[in-house]
This record gives structure tokens, sequence and C-alpha cells, in this order.
């Protein structure tokens, strides 16, 4: 289906906050792309959470360059997670699409997405981009929210992974309603499935996330042990997904995702600086002291922690 009213199609909505070198990158691979430069298609809404570096400077570079298709705000005071809905509240889009201030896109990244959404400018199923991360190089499509938890598990928690149609959008009442949690978006996924069931998967790899240095600054297990089990059970209570899936989905968090930062934490802790609060202590209680459990957990724990003590000793040895 053709745009005939040449109306924005994607708002690519970045909440930014003292990244005013990678939002450079992210804002070059961008703005450097036919399609961006050549057609109305596409706008770039850059939403600041009071900054304190360079970020306004590298933003107006790119607005001398392109005054009609880059919106900047700058927020006086930080609003933390807050600023998700503010940088989506911003895009005039029919599809509004959230962007970390560190994710180049790919050459071909927006003619994509493009053709996804005009693809889909009637049904407006949810569109969730997992960047090649299962591995599967296509779309695919289900419905519910079994299927979505099933097939990405915890890539929810990805914002890079999430859009929303501005019709959507707009009957939100409150989009911050779990903004405490720092997982807003994934609140908003699991509320929207709910309403629309049909969900395409994008697996096409449309970005590439940069490394940053001292990664963290908050709490991983509360975040993603605590809050994140928190709005799981709240789908099981909800009949939206069965407490066999909960607990499967528990474990692949705990042993596929924690295990590995946690051993980023405590091995290179001069480059990743999360915050840790007793974190071995709170997931054995999560697990009740369960045996088993617990020496898969210790065993992903250890290997990996192994890998990053090996990794870098490599890195002191040829810097």
């Amino acid at each position: 289906m053709n745009n005939k009213n040449n109306e924005v199609l994607l708002s690519i909505c970045i909440p930014t906050y003292n990244r005013a070198k990678q939002l450079d990158t992210t804002l070059q691979s961008i703005i450097s792309q036919n399609i961006f430069i050549n057609t109305i298609k596409i706008e770039i809404v850059i939403s600041d959470n009071c900054s304190t570096d360079e970020t306004s400077v590298i933003v107006n570079k790119y607005l001398s360059l392109f005054p009609n298709k880059i919106m900047y705000s700058r927020n006086e005071l930080g609003i933390a997670d807050k600023n998700f809905e503010k940088a989506l509240s911003l895009g005039s889009g029919l599809y509004l699409k959230l962007n970390n201030d560190t994710l180049r896109h790919q050459n071909n990244s927006l003619e994509k997405i493009i053709f996804l959404i005009e693809k889909n400018l009637i049904d407006k199923p949810i569109l969730f981009f997992s960047n090649g991360l299962l591995k599967k190089s296509q779309q695919i499509e289900g419905k519910g929210l079994n299927f979505l938890i099933k097939t990405v598990s915890y890539y929810t928690t990805w914002i890079a992974t999430f859009g929303i149609w501005k019709d959507d959008f707009i009957k939100i009442i409150n989009f911050n309603k779990s903004s405490h949690l720092q997982l807003t978006q994934v609140d908003i996924l699991f509320d929207l499935i709910k309403k629309k069931k049909n969900i395409i998967i994008d697996d096409e790899i449309l970005f590439d996330p940069e490394v940053v240095s001292k990664k963290g600054g908050y709490d991983i297990v509360t975040v993603f042990l605590d809050n994140y089990s928190f709005l799981l059970r709240q789908q099981v209570d909800s009949n939206e997904i069965s407490d066999a899936l909960y607990y499967e989905e528990m474990d692949s968090i705990i042993n596929n995702f924690l295990a590995i930062w946690l051993a980023k934490a405590f091995v290179d802790y001069e480059n990743y600086n999360f915050i840790l609060n007793k974190p071995l202590k709170r997931i054995n209680k999560f697990y009740n002291y369960n045996l088993l459990k617990l020496f898969v957990f210790y065993k992903h724990l250890i290997k990996q922690c192994l890998s990053e003590m090996l990794v870098k000793l490599r890195s002191k040895k040829y810097a």
C-alpha cells in the first residue's frame, strides 16, 4: 500500500543522555541513506534527557542539514525512562520506532523498515525487530504472548526491538505506569498483545549496536530478575501465559542473560559498573535454594567468568 497522502511513515525516536559521540554515529547512519535524503517518509525525533555533554552541538549539526526532517527537544530535568514516552510523543509518523542512541543503521535498514510499514498499513499488527538475534533472518508471524515469549524470550527488554503505530500510541492512557521498573516498553508491548494479538517478528539484521564503555549504572538483578519476573507474573495471573512458560522464561534470563552480565561485572568491573546488591544471594533466594536449578546457574556463571578472564588476559597481552 502506497502512502498517498505524503504523510511521514516512520518516526525514528531517539531518547538520549550524555552520549554525544555515539549519537553522532547513529544519526550519520540514518541521514546518509537515500530514502531519508530523497523522500519525506522518515523523520528523526531526539529527546535529550538533560545532557551535560556536547549532545546539542551534535544535533544542531544535523538540524542545519535537515531542518524539516529532524526534531530536537531537550528536557529541563532528567526524567529517566519516562523519556521513552516523551520521544515517541514527539513523532508525527504513522509508525513510531524507538532507537537507542548507540544504534547504527545498516545501509539498507530504512528501506526494509518502510517496506514492512507500507505492507501493514491497514491491519497494523505488532511489529517486533529482533535484528538477527533469533538467527532466522526472516519474518515470523504469530499470535499472542505465548508465541512472542517462546520465540524472542527476554529480547523484549531491548528498546531497539520496540515500535508502535501512532494510532495505538495515542490510545494509551498511562504509558509510564511501569517506568519505575525500567522496563516501560516491555509492559506496553505485553498490553498491546492482549488487544491486537497479531505479531510480525522481523529478524533481518538492520542495526549495529555500538558497545559503550562503562556500561551499567543500574541494579541489573533488580531490573532483570525482580522487575521482569513481576511483569511476567502479571501475565500468568491474567492467563496470558502459562505458569510453566513463566518458569522456563525465568530460567532463560537467569542462565543466558544474567550469568553473562554478572560475569562481565565480576571480572571486568572497570568497564561494567552495574550496581551489584548481593546478586548471588538474591538468585539463590529466587530459586528457593533449589540445588538443581542453582547448579545449572552456577555452571553458566563460572563458565562465563572463565571466558571473560581469558578475554581480559588477552587484551592486556596485546595492549
